[in-house]
């Protein structure tokens, strides 16, 4: 039995018509009818939704499909051959998994890069081996952290010889290769198989060494299962997927190597929480103020939000769509615009600002800047689309502003002075 004659045997099972099973569905009568004729490749949430209107789990709503355990395509697309080649052997993908993945579309339409094959395949992994659900958004994300810090750990302490580590160090351990070479405007590295790519653009030494870092923390993560099924779990039913999260955990690894927390947790004790902690660690560290960014947040005993901001172009594929500078007239042009090019939240807050999110012009971060020096006062985090007040520290620092937007009230003023 062929997947839509599968949907269309269990629709008459359940005496529905494609009508009855529209209404309940929430999907089209034409959309359903493609689907059981196997015009379409359904999408997962469409199988869901189906699933849900039988009462049924996904996993029940396609058993007995045939065709799916026995591959005679070698013609795969060449995105997915390259997530074969790359994955197939670490996660025992078998032919029927191999069929079912090229069944099923994902957000729409099926995957064009090997990360969103991945994606896919945790993704129904999850929905056909269901788990009990976890809607804590907030601790999800603050166990993955957890995750994160211990895979961390583990490459610290099997190939470094100091407690900070080399990336030399770091790399030959896991037989990583290095190299520069020119990527496209935005992206500061990427990783392919066991090859790391920085932009060779990248002027900033300590930019380049953490985006090495970030890359070799995405390299652990993606071949950790586990952690990329609870990715999956902490962007349930979200139209954007994990790209943001898996992001800013990338960076949380990133810290972990340069300024292990621990490690930045007694420095706060003795000197309190204020953004200028960022420089004053980054030195004491001998390291990143990217990571004493991070770290500064991963500590923080109240809900904010640590950001490093710049002026600078804005790739014109990056400017949000709601952003106040896009408009008729400069939609097609980059901008000198203040924005976030490094961002992280303290445990008890869940959300923080995406790269790129572009800062308003009066707001105290750009006055700041334009005044080099360091500013406090009430104002609102610029979330897109939505506002919210808070106490927000800024401090111009080397053509860079380091900022604290305090959600909640920080810690005692009285005790954030550095010594």
């Amino acid at each position: 039995m062929k997947l839509g004659q599968r949907l269309r045997f269990i629709r008459k099972q359940n005496k529905f018509t494609l009508k009855d099973l529209s209404e309940i569905s929430d999907l089209s009568v034409p959309y359903l009818s493609d689907m059981e004729r196997g015009v379409v490749n359904p999408s997962i949430d469409a199988l869901q939704k189906v699933a849900m209107a039988y009462k049924i789990s996904v996993k029940e709503l396609i058993s007995d499909v045939e065709g799916l355990g026995e591959s005679s395509n070698t013609n795969y697309p060449e995105e997915f051959q390259s997530f074969l080649n790359e994955y197939e052997t670490t996660y025992k993908i078998e032919n029927d998994w191999k069929e079912l993945l090229l069944k099923i579309n994902f957000r729409g339409r099926q995957p064009n890069s090997k990360t969103e094959w991945l994606e896919l395949y945790f993704y129904l992994k999850r929905i056909l081996s269901p788990k009990e659900e976890i809607i804590d958004r907030k601790a999800i994300m603050n166990h993955m952290k957890r995750q994160v810090n211990g895979l961390v750990k583990n490459v610290i302490d099997q190939y470094s010889s100091t407690t900070i580590p080399s990336i030399d160090e770091i790399c030959s351990g896991l037989k990583l290769d290095l190299k520069e070479d020119l990527l496209q405007d935005g992206l500061d590295g990427m990783h392919t198989g066991k090859t790391i790519v920085i932009n060779s653009k990248i002027q900033s030494e300590e930019r380049k060494r953490f985006t090495l870092f970030h890359e070799v923390t995405h390299y652990l993560i993606e071949k950790d299962e586990d952690l990329i099924s609870e990715l999956h779990e902490y962007t349930f039913n979200q139209e954007d997927g994990y790209k943001r999260p898996l992001e800013a955990l990338c960076n949380f690894g990133a810290a972990e190597f340069l300024m292990p927390s621990k490690e930045f947790k007694r420095l706060y004790e003795k000197n309190g929480l204020n953004v200028q902690l960022i420089p004053f660690a980054a030195k004491h560290f001998r390291s990143s103020t990217i990571a004493a960014t991070i770290q500064l947040a991963q500590v923080a005993p109240n809900r904010c939000i640590a950001v490093i901001c710049e002026k600078g172009l804005i790739p014109n594929d990056k400017v949000p769509s709601n952003s106040p500078i896009l408009t008729t007239e400069n939609k097609s042009q980059n901008k000198l615009k203040m924005h976030v090019v490094y961002s992280a939240s303290s445990p008890s807050a869940n959300r923080w600002l995406a790269k790129y999110t572009v800062i308003p012009d009066d707001h105290i971060v750009n006055q700041a800047y334009s005044q080099t020096k360091m500013l406090e006062g009430e104002t609102d985090v610029p979330f897109p689309g939505w506002k919210e007040r808070c106490i927000c520290e800024a401090l111009y620092n080397r053509n860079k502003v380091f900022a604290l937007f305090h959600l909640t009230p920080p810690p005692n003023p009285n005790q954030m002075t550095l010594l």
